[in-house]
């Protein structure tokens, strides 16, 4: 895989997010088949309504888990750091 895709793809860690795959696959598929129409066409077509309903859904999809990553990176940053109070923790006898 080139760099760019690479980075593309990857998330914060590394690794190959698959929502992102969804995104860019379908971010193509959209504007591969738009182009096609509009060139054989010879003249600039709408898109559909419930096309862009798709897309936009996918992009709302990528930032509720961004934001969720970004939620889910605070807790486990902040939780393991925590320390047992003393009157919670256990007395040796």
């Amino acid at each position: 895989m080139t760099p760019l895709l690479q980075n593309l793809l990857s998330d914060d860690a590394g690794n190959t997010s698959s929502i992102r795959v969804v995104l860019l696959v379908s971010t193509s598929t959209i504007l591969g088949v738009w182009a096609f129409v509009s060139i054989t066409s010879r003249s600039m077509q709408e898109i559909p309504q419930g096309v862009l309903f798709l897309f936009g859904t996918a992009i709302g999809g990528k930032l509720i888990q961004k934001c969720r990553e970004n939620v889910a990176g605070v807790k486990n940053d902040t939780a393991g750091s925590a320390e047992v109070p003393e009157k919670n923790k256990p007395h040796n006898s």
